[in-house]
C-alpha cells in the first residue's frame, strides 16, 4: 500500500511539472529521457540489460513496484554510500527508465 501511494504522490509531482513547462520543453525532455545510456556492464549480448527484462517479464503494476523500490533504496540510503548527487543520478534514471516503459505501454 505505500508504494502505491508513492506512485500517486510522484505521478502527481511529475504531472504539476509537465503542466507547467512548455510544450518545447517537455518535449525536450522526453528526447533526453529517450538516451538513457545503459552500462555496458550490466547489458546482455542482447543489448537489453535487467531493466529491460524486468519490463518484458513483468506487467505493468509489478514493474512499477520494482522500479518504485529501488527507487525507494536509493532514496533511503542517500549520501550514505555514494555521493548524494550520484544518488539522485540513480533514482533519476530509475525514474525516467520507467517513465518511457509507461509511455511504450500507453501505445
Amino acid at each position: 500500500m505505500k508504494a502505491l501511494s508513492m506512485q500517486i504522490e510522484h505521478e502527481a509531482a511529475y504531472q504539476q511539472v509537465k503542466e507547467a513547462q512548455s510544450p518545447e520543453d517537455a518535449k525536450a525532455e522526453d528526447e533526453e529521457f529517450a538516451r538513457i545510456e545503459k552500462q555496458a556492464r550490466y547489458t546482455g549480448d542482447d543489448g537489453k540489460d535487467l531493466i529491460d527484462k524486468w519490463a518484458e517479464r513483468y506487467n505493468a503494476e509489478e514493474f512499477r513496484l520494482i522500479m518504485l523500490a529501488m527507487i525507494e533504496k536509493y532514496m533511503t540510503r542517500m549520501g550514505r554510500k555514494d555521493s548524494i548527487a550520484k544518488e539522485c543520478r540513480k533514482i533519476a534514471d530509475y525514474a525516467n527508465r520507467l517513465a518511457l516503459v509507461e509511455e511504450s505501454r500507453e501505445l
